[in-house]
């Protein structure tokens, strides 16, 4: 019998005022707590961790409103990597000036840093959890273990045939990462704001590219923000939020007929 061991998310982004295109926002704290509150009652409700892969802040330098809003409102066990937003000047040993660290300097995340596996047990599976923040490469699984679920948590664009962006990399397509990923059962991506799960053939690692969390953007109102419940058999099954009371400065665009 599968059990959930994990939810996962990434690029929640973050921020004290809202974006152009949410300015119609009565409260944009308010707003993106909407989306906060249904992830720790996910986790609440399957007693399991959140993965967050990357940019849990807009920018690095986040109010101590928006702080205190991540404080409040993530789950009570949070396991991260740092994406790109998160980092200053994009750069991981300028992290100790950031929100991001702020947050596990008060306990709130637990970082995982690259190089430093972190065993975890979740309804009674192991799990070895490893993170490959933005600008860390995925590297190949030396000697994993078979005792554990071998998840990887990473801050980096990866794209498939209809995720992708005009002029994305050829070698981070999804088939060319699961070169790397060898040994991994789960992949947890941030990064791409394209929802998209990768179901593996047999000995692959499944892949889930978490996609937006809370759409900021006209050009992601088609977009249904969800996270990713992970099973212990390895499988992952997409979870909708609720996005129903969102508000737009702008009409929603005409539907082309």
């Amino acid at each position: 019998m599968t059990k959930p061991i994990a939810i996962a998310c990434a690029d929640i982004h973050l921020s004290r005022t809202p974006p152009a295109a949410r300015s119609a926002e009565p409260d944009w704290i308010k707003a993106q707590a909407r989306a906060l509150s249904q992830v720790a009652d996910l986790c609440r409700e399957h007693e399991c961790p959140l993965l967050i892969a990357g940019d849990i802040f807009d920018s690095w330098d986040a109010s101590p409103e928006t702080i205190n809003l991540a404080l409040r409102e993530l789950p009570t066990e949070v396991y991260a990597v740092p994406g790109n937003h998160d980092s200053p000047n994009h750069r991981y040993d300028q992290l100790h000036r950031s929100a991001y660290r702020t947050l596990v300097e008060a306990g709130k995340v637990i970082d995982l840093e690259p190089g430093k596996p972190v065993e975890i047990e979740v309804n009674g599976y192991p799990i070895r959890l490893r993170g490959f923040p933005f600008g860390f490469p995925v590297s190949l699984l030396e000697n994993p273990h078979d005792l554990f679920i071998e998840i990887a948590v990473v801050h980096a664009y990866v794209w498939t045939k209809s995720t992708g962006h005009p002029g994305a990399d050829e070698k981070d397509r999804v088939h060319w990462m699961l070169v790397n990923l060898r040994g991994f059962d789960v992949a947890v991506f941030g990064d791409n704001h394209q929802h998209f799960i990768s179901k593996p053939g047999d000995e692959e690692t499944a892949i889930i590219n978490c996609g937006c969390f809370i759409r900021r953007k006209q050009d992601e109102r088609h977009l249904e923000p969800s996270v990713g419940l992970i099973l212990s058999d390895g499988s992952i099954v997409r979870r909708r939020l609720n996005y129903d009371a969102d508000k737009w400065s702008d009409p929603e665009p005409a539907t082309a007929t």
